[in-house]
């Protein structure tokens, strides 16, 4: 193991710390910082404290009564200033430092539009801005990604572009700062944010107009870096001026204003699509409904057939049952005609025959029956005698049969 030489330094208290601190920070001596108003409190003592700030750090500031006298018009909080100041300040008795302003001034819009251009001619040469690198836009997104400040007009103007373009796409809005020195890194963590949405493909990334000031957060290189490595493509809506952000040119796409922004954001409208579907699907329609038409009609022409093959088919049944029935019924009345002239004809013979009229009789059983063999005959039984004038009854006491005669 190394062996470190270490140094230490011995104070009687913490007066005498405090006091080594104040004479080494008062060696700084004075200077310009760029920073960010994050809060100002002018006292009744006349004296103005304050809290400047960057994407990161902050410091105390505090403007003596004479100073902020000559100063005139203080700045707000928000504001980008470039504040100078005479010497960084220890004060022993709290423990805490700050620094003693000279006087506030807003950043030029100069120094931000050099700072620009430089961060630009970075970001070019590695080829970040070059279109070759930009993603593809999808042509109608699953889901659409929106950043902006809550509540902002650019939030309500770009969803309401959009909708006015598709009133069926799923919008994920996610806010963000806008303006200020923490607005770099808020953007970026919506950025982030957004691209864990699953099925989100395009990112929507608008403010409104301002000073070149009010956008130099989209200017930073950080930033830049972010919305370029972004997985799901931004389109960004940045302004309304000339003078384009350099978020503009490292992003899939840039729009002046955010109508543009949806157009880009989605390439086919619910009304463009309507008008694609009905040309293509119109000729479609059409070709079906002649071939479905030209189907009927041969239907129409098989079924014909059919019909008349079938009713062919049935007349000719038809002709042949009613030649049939004729025929029956001509065998029928045949039949019966023969029937009848064969009982005419027993009749007559019997009427010629008037047995009983010459002396002839015939027995009938008790019961009615006609009988005529002897075979029907029993000794004892009682039989009718049936003559011409009438009828009488007789005893059965001997029964004779031709063949027991023979």
């Amino acid at each position: 193991m190394p062996e470190y030489e270490t140094r230490e330094n011995t104070y009687e208290s913490v007066t005498a710390l405090n006091s080594q601190i104040r004479s080494t920070v008062a060696s700084l001596g004075g200077g310009v910082v760029e920073a960010e108003i994050r809060s100002l409190n002018l006292a009744a003592s006349g004296h103005c404290y304050l809290t400047l700030a960057d994407a990161d750090c902050e410091i105390r500031a505090v403007m003596w009564k004479g100073t902020v006298s000559r100063q005139g018009n203080l700045p707000i909080e928000g504001d980008l200033v470039d504040a100078h100041f005479d010497k960084v300040d220890f004060y022993p008795a709290r423990g805490s430092l700050q620094i003693v302003l000279s006087s506030l001034e807003p950043t030029g819009e100069g120094a931000l539009l050099r700072r620009r251009a430089e961060t630009l001619r970075r970001l070019e040469a590695e080829g970040l801005t070059s279109d070759e690198h930009k993603p593809a836009l999808a042509r109608f997104p699953k889901k659409l990604g929106v950043i902006a400040g809550k509540d902002s007009d650019a939030m309500h103007d770009v969803i309401q572009a959009v909708r006015l373009r598709s009133k069926s796409v799923p919008i994920v809005f996610c806010p963000a700062l806008v303006q200020g020195v923490q607005s770099p890194m808020s953007v970026a963590a919506a950025i982030a944010t957004l691209c864990q949405t699953e099925e989100l493909e395009t990112i929507i990334l608008a403010r409104g107009g301002g000073s070149v000031t009010d956008l130099a957060g989209f200017d930073n290189e950080q930033l830049c870096r972010a919305i370029f490595a972004s997985p799901v493509p931004v389109i960004t809506s940045i302004g309304h001026t000339k003078d384009r952000p350099v978020c503009d040119y490292v992003s899939a796409a840039f729009a002046p204003v955010p109508a543009k922004a949806a157009e880009f954001a989605l390439a086919v409208s619910d009304e463009e699509m309507l008008r694609t579907l009905d040309e293509v699907v119109a000729p479609t329609l059409a070709g079906a409904r002649s071939r479905f038409v030209a189907i009927a009609g041969e239907l129409d022409r098989i079924e014909n057939e059919i019909l008349v093959g079938a009713r062919r088919g049935l007349n000719r049944r038809a002709e042949r049952i009613d030649d049939a029935h004729v025929r029956l019924s001509e065998r029928a009345h045949e039949s019966i005609r023969a029937r009848r002239t064969e009982v005419r004809h027993q009749i007559e013979l019997l009427a010629a025959a008037d047995l009983p009229s010459r002396g002839a009789i015939f027995a009938t059983s008790e019961d009615g029956e006609t009988l005529r063999s002897t075979g029907q005959l029993a000794r004892g039984e009682k039989v009718n005698l049936n003559f011409a004038d009438g009828t009488a009854g007789a005893t059965i006491d001997n029964i004779e049969s031709q063949k027991e005669a023979e």
